[in-house]
């Protein structure tokens, strides 16, 4: 699988609980994209394979569209700075999909606040695999993680208004 590309909307409340620690809870939807390349793996009379691993199948730019919940702090280092962990439930979208649609993963994030707008840079990794479905003819499946880096901007409604 190669490295895709993607993009993620939604929403978010922030709770400020304590000076340096504010709860945030998130409704995303993410539309991921990747190239796959499927390979057989033949084997020799040993049972062993030959090194040698034709590419099955070319499946470009497969969707891996989800809807998340997640919950988290943020946690100020100082006036501008700060971290971000959370935890995330996924339900998966593609319909090919046939085991785990719902997905668990941690997101870990680093972030900067700009009059009023948090700037983060936040990687997502998958706690659990997913089973897709490829070629039903044959049938051929394979597993994946969801793990991704992004970049992304929150703006709070209320800056909106002013």
């Amino acid at each position: 699988m190669e490295n895709g590309w993607g993009w993620s909307a939604g929403i978010f409340l922030e709770d400020h609980w304590k000076p340096k620690i504010h709860q945030i809870i998130e409704l995303n939807y993410y539309g991921l994209k990747s190239d796959v390349f499927l390979q057989k793996n033949p084997l020799t009379p040993g049972g062993y394979g030959s090194g040698n691993q034709p590419v099955y199948g070319d499946f470009d730019n497969t969707k891996f569209n989800q809807i998340a919940i997640s919950g988290g702090i943020k946690y100020l280092l100082n006036n501008t700075l700060f971290v971000y962990p959370a935890f995330e439930i996924g339900y998966s979208l593609n319909p090919d999909i046939d085991i785990n649609k719902t997905v668990f993963s941690v997101k870990l994030g680093l972030g900067v606040d700009i009059r009023g707008v948090d700037i983060i840079l936040e990687y997502d990794y998958g706690l659990n695999y997913q089973r897709m479905v490829y070629d039903i003819t044959v049938p051929f499946a394979s597993t994946h993680r969801n793990s991704y880096l992004q970049l992304k901007a929150q703006v709070p409604v209320f800056n909106l208004r002013k």
